[in-house]
């Protein structure tokens, strides 16, 4: 909306009923603040000053993106698929069941199996040192329901999962303990295909996602356990084409 020009900051008259009424604010605001596990011990109740807390900073994780040309038993991490609702367990989602010994299809029997949008669960190889690691499966809705916004939510809240599980791991496979672990995945184009989404789109929403999990890590902190560092898209057709081939130089920011 345009507000009346003639009451613009320079054209308001000052109105000296009210001029005693005003109050100087503080220079530095003050604010109700609660202190993380860090700095409760050196903090009390009340209000504190800004410059007063001592934040320390955090460092903002990197993801390593790369696509490789092959199948998956190219695939060097957890492997991301999509699953929509009502569909059965085909192509690299079978694949996958396999190598890790029906635990999708076990999962799709008892009803529980992700296809809903916002449902998602990760798998985990039995096997030290196999390949994949396991499995991350991001529930895509209904056919034509999915968007690019909708899958980056989607990504965000299962990666965040696999991550959350990958600290808590209690082998060393990701990892030795007290070390920053990696929950890196291998992605397939989710969501991709004749009635989803471009390749394009799929790639930045499942890196935006990656991003968004990330940052999240980093403000509960659970960055000093585990981060997403890397990323390989894994295409059987296409070529090894780099992931600027598809996004567009710049189109992405830093990751």
């Amino acid at each position: 909306t345009t507000g009346d020009p003639r009451h613009t900051p320079s054209t308001v008259k000052r109105d000296a009923r009210t001029a005693d009424a005003l109050f100087p604010m503080p220079l530095t605001a003050v604010i109700d603040y609660v202190p993380g596990s860090r700095d409760a011990d050196h903090l009390g109740f009340g209000g504190v000053s800004v410059d007063a807390i001592e934040v320390e900073a955090l460092p903002e994780p990197t993801i390593d993106v790369t696509v490789r040309h092959g199948d998956l038993s190219y695939a060097r991490h957890a492997v991301v698929v999509g699953h929509y609702l009502g569909d059965t367990i085909v192509s690299a989602e079978r694949v996958l069941d396999r190598q890790l010994k029906r635990a999708l299809s076990t999962r799709l029997e008892l009803g529980i199996y992700p296809g809903r949008l916002g449902s998602h669960a990760a798998f985990f190889n039995e096997s030290v040192g196999a390949r994949p690691k396991g499995a991350v499966v991001i529930g895509l809705g209904q056919v034509g329901e999915l968007s690019p916004s909708l899958l980056e939510t989607g990504a965000t809240q299962a990666l965040l999962e696999f991550a959350l599980q990958v600290a808590q791991w209690p082998d060393e496979r990701f990892g030795v303990a007290g070390a920053v672990r990696s929950a890196a995945v291998s992605c397939l184009f989710v969501g991709s295909g004749a009635a989803g989404l471009s390749i394009r789109d799929s790639i930045e929403s499942m890196l935006r996602g990656a991003m968004a999990a990330n940052e999240r890590l980093v403000t509960t902190e659970i960055n000093h356990r585990v981060v997403i560092d890397r990323i390989e898209f894994i295409e059987l057709y296409l070529g090894p084409y780099t992931v600027e081939g598809f996004l567009g130089a710049g189109s992405m920011g830093d990751v």
